[in-house]
């Protein structure tokens, strides 16, 4: 019985650990639900509810202005404040390609740290999901042959970052030159037109 408890108590550590481990990779991303959460509240006309929302975010919007050297607070303020969804989705559109292209430099930056870049282009992932399939809401014009490019491109990122095997066993190095490659022509096929 005592073997049993422990065995238990074992797996229950080890259960705990992994989930708290998903968690942690996973992360919380502001932008992704400060752009459903303001979207919700624009379509609604809450524009306290929108503003509030929009405030929650600004520095990390400052601190995307700053990194991509784009304009993003004030047209969002403006937008948030004519209580106008379609045009805040232009903004989002251009934030999620932002960041898009931030997380695939930064996996770049650290290519052969295969689960640090990994998970930049995990996460680079998460918001093309997002820019592809909201397309009505984000306001842009994507054709089904960019949607097309874009995930074969992402697609190309990973495979770029290599494998690390287990225990060196099926270990493929990471390829910059093919990553490189694979992260221009996704944010090329991103670069579209409202």
């Amino acid at each position: 019985m005592r073997q049993l408890l422990i065995a238990f108590t074992a797996l229950m550590l080890i259960s705990s650990q992994s989930l708290a481990y998903s968690y942690a990779a996973a992360g919380k991303e502001p932008l992704l639900e400060g752009w459903t959460a303001i979207s919700q509240s624009l379509s609604e006309k809450q524009l306290s509810s929108a503003t509030q929302q929009l405030d929650a975010i600004e520095d990390e919007l400052v601190n995307l202005e700053s990194e991509a050297d784009v304009a993003l607070v004030w047209r969002l303020k403006t937008a948030t404040k004519d209580l106008d969804v379609k045009a805040a989705g232009v903004v989002f559109s251009d934030i999620f390609r932002a960041v898009i292209d931030l997380r695939l430099q930064q996996a770049q930056e650290n290519i052969n740290e295969y689960q640090l870049a990994k998970v930049h282009v995990a996460k680079s992932k998460r918001y093309l999901d997002l820019l592809l399939n909201d397309i009505d809401l984000l306001a842009r014009v994507i054709s089904a042959e960019q949607k097309q490019k874009a995930n074969t491109f992402m697609a190309d990122c990973f495979s770029a970052l290599g494998k690390p095997g287990l225990f060196g066993a099926g270990n493929t190095p990471a390829n910059p030159t093919a990553f490189e490659k694979a992260h221009a022509g996704l944010i090329n096929s991103l670069s579209v037109k409202p």
